[in-house]
């Protein structure tokens, strides 16, 4: 029955970004240029997903669910990821989790160090966590995963696993490896193109 229920949810996160995230261009010329200056014929605008409650809730679930089924629950402490993008996912997969009697603390990383005060990085409980996943809403490169993994090994904490909601399959996934980091997602390019 819960098998059934994360299944449900997940699909129904599909349908969300699907509808509400997810971009095709009709021929080259109307291809969208991504962060990393690529074009490409697939566009994916998360936060269309995440800043919406029923979106918000259904990441948080499926990271929890992925965490459950990951046996990472109690080996981990927090969920951390580069601002802007890993904000909404980190903080509902502490909900999720909170919801379900754990305690996991939501790591934000900052692009850039403070300029003031204690120049830190990384935003958050750090001192309470040894162990964390990074999360990202999109990873195409991978270079928003492996910043975050980056400020987080300099913070002091272990990064066990990398998490994106969709992976474009353009290589982010072997570079964040590279960097001894186990790398899944909820969803692939495959699961919206048609």
């Amino acid at each position: 029955m819960i098998s059934n229920a994360l299944d449900q949810d997940r699909e129904n996160l599909r349908k969300i970004i699907a509808e509400y995230s997810y971009k095709e261009a009709a021929s080259e010329a109307e291809a969208f240029t991504l962060v990393s200056g690529k074009r490409s014929l697939y566009y994916f605008d998360l936060k269309q997903t995440l800043y919406r409650p029923e979106g918000f809730r259904l990441a948080g679930i499926a990271v929890w669910s992925f965490l459950v089924q990951a046996n990472l629950v109690g080996k981990i402490q927090g969920v951390g990821g580069l601002t802007l993008g890993a904000d909404p996912i980190l903080f509902a997969t502490c909900q999720a989790a909170w919801g379900d009697n754990h305690l996991l603390y939501p790591l934000v990383v900052r692009k850039q160090g403070k300029e003031h005060g204690t120049k830190k990085r990384v935003e958050g409980s750090i001192s309470s966590c040894t162990k964390v996943l990074v999360v990202d809403d999109v990873i195409t490169t991978g270079a928003s995963t492996m910043q975050a993994i980056e400020a987080l090994r300099e913070s002091g904490v272990e990064v066990v696993q990398a998490l994106a909601l969709v992976d474009r399959l353009e290589g982010g996934r072997e570079a964040i490896e590279a960097l001894g980091v186990p790398m899944a997602s909820v969803f692939s390019l495959d699961d919206f193109r048609s």
